[in-house]
């Protein structure tokens, strides 16, 4: 169950429910779409930036993991690895429909910490990174729907990210504890 769903109420028609007044957003409670360019071009970029130094992360991570011969945990990385790729193509065919220039990540090194510490910060930057797709998915409230939907799914990888994450930073936590015994 996911902590901002409080109601578990199976039957959501009850009295209660019905007698709630519905609240009218105006204009003013949503952001503005972004018409301009530009700004859509820093976030293009900023997102393809992300998911470039991602995508390098994971696969230092997954060649980290196997030379420890922890091959399990690998095959976790190695599947986060292929999202963040598949995010990279997603927001190019994007930005390339909508005609958005922006500037392509260039090389990015191995600067990533794959202890158990580093890997729980990486729990930290992956929900900081579906905020960020949650609010780019904003601005775009008037673009396509696809482009919303494509925002979403990447939002939802980086959600799981978090999760997986955290599974690979408990599992090498248990294995450090146990080999400190």
């Amino acid at each position: 169950m996911y902590p901002y769903n409080t109601n578990t109420n199976a039957n959501m028609n009850t009295n209660a429910s019905r007698k709630k007044k519905s609240i009218k957003a105006t204009r003013k409670d949503f952001p503005e779409p972004l018409n301009n360019n530009d700004s859509l071009s820093q976030l293009f970029s900023a997102a393809m930036l992300d998911e470039t130094k991602d995508a390098a992360k994971y696969r230092g991570m997954m060649e980290y993991l196997s030379k420890n011969g922890l091959d399990n945990l690998a095959e976790v990385a190695k599947s986060m690895y292929a999202d963040e790729c598949r995010h990279r193509t997603l927001l190019k065919n994007m930005a390339d429909a909508d005609g958005i220039v922006y500037n392509e990540p260039g090389e990015i090194t191995d600067e990533f910490d794959y202890t158990p510490e580093g890997i729980l910060q990486d729990v930290y930057a992956e929900v900081e990174g579906a905020r960020f797709y949650r609010d780019f998915a904003r601005v775009l409230q008037n673009e396509s729907m696809g482009d919303i939907e494509t925002l979403d799914e990447i939002m939802n990888d980086e959600q799981n990210h978090a999760v997986l994450n955290d599974y690979i930073y408990l599992n090498m936590l248990n294995m450090v504890n146990a080999q400190s015994k």
